[in-house]
């Protein structure tokens, strides 16, 4: 009869590690998941700044360009706020969409890790459910 309990015990002390294990891998693996996401949110807004950098000094040729051939100030400097609109508009959107995405993924690996948590938790219910029938059981004898 003590050897059951034992082991009873012994099988909740193993299944609370387990628990433990599975939170931290599940924190370990979100907090992994958003630093990736950080970087990439990171190497994409460097590489946006690099395309509105080359963008920019596209403009800034075109409009020298401009200058010269045309000499019409107010025309450059219209071509100059289009062209400046249009790369912060362009910039804006593709980071809008990547955090989006982001967010949406990180969300669904939490809803999954919380899922799997409330299964494990289910399964440790039911074993000291089965644990307080057997104690009474035994108690009864």
């Amino acid at each position: 009869h003590s050897h059951q309990v034992f082991g009873y015990n012994k099988k909740l002390e193993q299944m609370k590690e387990t628990l433990k294990d599975e939170q931290a891998k599940r924190d370990n693996c979100i907090r992994e998941q958003y630093r990736d996401r950080l970087e990439e949110v990171h190497q994409v807004m460097n590489h946006s700044h690099q395309m509105l950098g080359e963008k920019a000094d596209v403009i800034h040729r075109l409009n020298t360009s401009v200058v010269k051939k045309i000499n019409n100030y107010e025309r450059v400097n219209e071509m100059k706020d289009l062209g400046k609109l249009e790369a912060k508009s362009e910039y804006k959107k593709i980071i809008d969409e990547q955090t989006n995405q982001h967010k949406k993924e990180i969300s669904n690996l939490k809803a999954q890790y919380e899922y799997l948590l409330s299964e494990k938790e289910k399964e440790f219910e039911k074993f000291v459910n089965e644990f307080k029938v057997y104690h009474a059981q035994k108690k009864e004898e």
